[in-house]
C-alpha cells in the first residue's frame, strides 16, 4: 500500500524494494507479481503511472514485467485495505494520509501471509516471505529447507534464525547448568564444613 505522490516515504519504501528485489534471486513476472496499490482514491492512472516512471527511473535493471502500479475507487481501496487489515488515517496538519511503511506478501489466492515492516527490507526475509506465500511452487528445494531454519516474527515483521535462538537458549541453559553446579558444590562444602566442626566439638 502506497500513496503514489507521497512526499515522505513511500518512494523510499518502494526503493528498499527495489533494491532488496535485486539482492535476491526470485524475479518480477517469473516468480512473483508487485502491486503498488494507491490507498488514496483521489489519485489515478496518471499517478500510478509517473509513480511507475519514477521507479523504473532508478532502478533500470527492473524486469518490465511484473511491476505494477495501480489506483482504485473509494469502495475499492476500502476494500482491499479492510482486507490486508491495513490502517490508514487522513490527518489535518499534515494534509495527506498517515500510514505504516509496510510491504504485503500474498498467496496466489490473494490470501494475506506475510506482513514485512519498514522501509528497506532484507533480501533474506523477502526472498523467505516469497518462498513462504509460494507454498513449494518459487524457489528451490534448499529454499524450503532453509525456510525450516527461519521463524517468522509477527511483531517485528522479519525472519529470525531458529538455530540462533537454539544456540542462545542452549547458552542460557548452558550457564544455568554452571551456576546451578556451583551452587550444589557449595552448598555440600558448607554441609561438610559443619559435620567437621561438629565433630571436632568446642
Amino acid at each position: 500500500p502506497v500513496l503514489h505522490n507521497c512526499p515522505n516515504i513511500c518512494g523510499v519504501t518502494l526503493a528498499g524494494l527495489a533494491q532488496a528485489i535485486a539482492a535476491q534471486e526470485l524475479r518480477p513476472g517469473k516468480d512473483f507479481i508487485v502491486i503498488a496499490f494507491g490507498i488514496d482514491p483521489n489519485e489515478g492512472p496518471a499517478d500510478a503511472k509517473a509513480d511507475l516512471a519514477r521507479l523504473r527511473q532508478a532502478f533500470p535493471q527492473l524486469p518490465a514485467d511484473g511491476i505494477h502500479a495501480l489506483t482504485g475507487s473509494p469502495a475499492n481501496v476500502a476494500a482491499a485495505t479492510s482486507a490486508l487489515g491495513y490502517r490508514y488515517a487522513w490527518d489535518n496538519q499534515l494534509a495527506q494520509f498517515a500510514h505504516l511503511a509496510a510491504l504485503a506478501v500474498l498467496t496466489q489466492d490473494g490470501t494475506l501471509s506475510r506482513w514485512l515492516y519498514g522501509v528497506t527490507f532484507a533480501p533474506t526475509d523477502l526472498k523467505l516471505a516469497l518462498v513462504d506465500a509460494g507454498g513449494g511452487k518459487i524457489g528451490s528445494w534448499t529454499d524450503q529447507i532453509l525456510l525450516l531454519c527461519y521463524h517468522y516474527d509477527p511483531i517485528s515483521g522479519r525472519y529470525g534464525s531458529i538455530i540462533g535462538n537454539g544456540l542462545r537458549i542452549g547458552a542460557g541453559l548452558t550457564v544455568l547448568g554452571g551456576l546451578s553446579a556451583i551452587g550444589i558444590a557449595l552448598w555440600r562444602e558448607r554441609r561438610r564444613n559443619k559435620a567437621v566442626m561438629a565433630k571436632a566439638g568446642p
